[in-house]
């Protein structure tokens, strides 16, 4: 797929890191796959890379919330 910002190039696969602001706090989520221009550097997402980037932050969400103690 040709780059929507500059024309001039392919998108490649890679690698990015992002922030997101899970319960409050600024958190990064790593290794995310998306197609990266090797010229602009512009960044897009496919579907697939979309649903699986907010699969890890959903799990970073669950995960980094306080459990109840049991009630005694």
């Amino acid at each position: 797929m040709h780059c929507t910002n500059c024309f001039k190039h392919e998108y490649q696969t890679s690698l990015v890191s992002k922030e997101a602001m899970i319960n409050g706090t600024l958190q990064i989520l790593q290794d995310l796959e998306c197609e990266k221009c090797p010229g602009c550097g512009d960044i897009v997402f496919t579907h697939a890379q979309s649903i699986a980037m907010d699969k890890k932050r959903i799990n970073l969400e669950f995960n980094s919330q306080t459990t109840l103690p049991p009630k005694g």
